[in-house]
This record gives C-alpha cells, structure tokens and sequence, in this order.
C-alpha cells in the first residue's frame, strides 16, 4: 500500500542545506544551476565513417543544436593519432 504523503510544510536547513518542497520561485535559480554552456560531441564509434560522413554527422549535430559544439577526437575510432 502506498499512502501518499504531503511534505509541502516540511523544512530540513542546515549551514549548507535547504530541504524543502519545490517553490515555483525556484526556477530562475534552478536555471542559472542547470544550464549548460555546450555539448561535447565525439564521432560515432559504432561504425566506421570515412571524413566526409563524420563531417556530415558533426554538421547534421550543429544545425539542429542550440547550443556551442566540442568536439573530442577519439584517436583510435579516427585512425588521426
């Protein structure tokens, strides 16, 4: 059996520490902590791709991203190192 529970007045606060039930006021400060600044982005290990189609799979990536791309070289998948 499962009962529900209401922890809408519950507050746990330490030195370090707020607990309590999500506060629609919070978003702003949830954003600035959960935002991200990019994305990092490796080729396909999966498959192997010759350099036109890891261009176009980097491409297809960056078009539809709203977000900056990193991209990371993993030399034994890219033969490059």
């Amino acid at each position: 059996m499962i009962a529900p529970v209401d922890v809408s007045n519950i507050r746990i606060e330490t030195d370090r520490l707020l607990l309590r039930a999500w506060q629609e006021r919070d978003l702003e400060d949830f954003y600035e902590y959960a935002k991200v600044d990019g994305v990092v982005l490796t080729n396909p290990f999966y498959a192997s791709v010759d350099n036109e189609q890891m261009v176009n799979w980097f491409t297809k990536i960056a078009d539809y991203s709203p977000y900056p791309l990193f991209l990371y070289d993993l030399a034994v998948v890219t033969k490059t190192k």
